[in-house]
This record gives structure tokens, sequence and C-alpha cells, in this order.
């Protein structure tokens, strides 16, 4: 066997391996945020993605009365710290630019596929420690959670990690990463 064919089926092993993990839950795309054996946290984690999807109401989240969004590193790493009562409107979970042009929505695109939740974990096209990515404190309870494209491409998935406060239940929201600023 060449040198070449040995990287190619190593890289192809490599790549069912990271796609291939269990620790991934799946939920209905809209309106069931209980998948069976879900958290609290990662059924808190559905809900706001609902939210944002339009498929349930404001009122039922538990909200910290500032809540930060931010950009991964990657994107810019830009952060904005809005009250509960702004984020009563989806359209405006959105941070600025660094550049000044427009900013980046977290509602999730039109027709987006399935929900995975990550207790604990963060999604940019396979899964990741979120303080590799962002610069939050890595010991908030958090839920990554990605919506996959139709089309079955990583590239084109939705990702945002939610954060909640420790050791309140229900789970309070305080704050939200987003991953895929290249849109």
């Amino acid at each position: 066997m060449s040198r070449r064919a040995v990287a190619v089926a190593a890289a192809a092993c490599l790549l069912l391996v990271c796609c291939s993990r269990e620790s991934t839950q799946v939920a209905a795309p809209t309106g069931s945020p209980s998948a069976p054996g879900a958290s609290e946290l990662t059924e808190a984690a559905a809900e706001v993605v609902d939210f944002l999807r339009g498929v349930t109401r404001f009122d039922e989240l538990e909200v910290a009365p500032v809540v930060t969004l931010r950009l991964a590193r990657e994107g810019g790493g830009n952060v904005v710290e809005l009250s509960r009562e702004t984020l009563r409107d989806p359209l405006n979970w959105e941070v600025p630019s660094a550049g000044g042009g427009d900013g980046y929505s977290f509602v999730p695109p039109e027709g987006a596929g399935d929900l995975q939740l990550a207790e604990g974990r963060h999604f940019n096209c396979l899964e990741y420690d979120l303080s590799s990515r962002a610069d939050v404190d890595p010991d908030l309870p958090h839920v990554g959670t990605r919506l996959s494209d139709p089309a079955g491409s990583c590239l084109n998935s939705w990702n945002v990690t939610f954060l909640f406060q420790p050791g309140t239940d229900p789970p309070i929201l305080v704050g939200a990463v987003y991953d895929q600023w290249e849109w």
C-alpha cells in the first residue's frame, strides 16, 4: 500500500470517528424540546432555539436581566450585552460586526434541519470544548446546539452554545456564543 493510500485511509477513519460521536442528543426540530433522557439544561437550550425559530413565546424562557451574546474567537470575539426586554424580539439577538457592517444574527435560517444538543460542549461542525473557541468561563453550565443543514453540509450548520447561571432550577440563560459567523 502506498503512503498516499495509507494517509487517505487514516483521514477517512479519523473523519468517521469524529463525526459519529454518541454524546449528542437529537430532538425534534420544532416544538418538542424534551428528547428522551434530556436534562433540564438541554431542555432549556432547546426552548431558546424554539423561541429563536418562532415556535415558542419568550415568556416561556428563563432569562437573566442581562444576557451576553458573543461571537466565537475566530469570528472576532465581538460581545454585546442585551437586556431581557430587548431579547423579547428575536431580531435583536445580534452581535455587531467589528468592521461596522451587518451584525451577526442568532436567528436560525429558515428550513434548518434537526436540532442536536450536547451538554458541556460546543459545536462548529464538530464538537469542541467551549473554552477552545470563546473567551467565556468554562465552568458555566452550557449546552451546544446545532441545527443541521438539510443538504448535509456541516459548513452550513447553525451553531450556538447557550450558557446558564450555575445552581439555578430551572436553568437561567446568561449568555450565548455564536459560531457560524462566516454566513
